[in-house]
């Protein structure tokens, strides 16, 4: 697993993360810390699987994750 984090607003970081095959995962407020001030921060991972690759070790989605076929989830969710 990969981690990239970026500065919220930082658009060209984001787009070479996407370009390179990271998913976003979301935003962490106080991620980083720049010249002594915390700052949000988006941040994106990048599997073996993202790649089509096995990883070392098994890896089960949460049911919450999207499926990669785009599929819907087959789980019934409470209305």
């Amino acid at each position: 697993r990969l981690e990239w984090r970026a500065e919220i607003g930082n658009l060209a970081s984001r787009a070479v993360a996407l370009r390179a095959g990271f998913r976003l995962e979301g935003e962490q407020r106080s991620g980083l810390l720049n010249k002594g001030v915390r700052r949000d921060a988006w941040t994106a991972a990048l599997l073996p699987s993202d790649l089509g690759l096995a990883g070392t070790h098994p890896y089960v989605p949460g049911r919450h994750a999207p499926r990669p076929d785009g599929a819907p989830d087959s789980v019934r969710r409470p209305a």
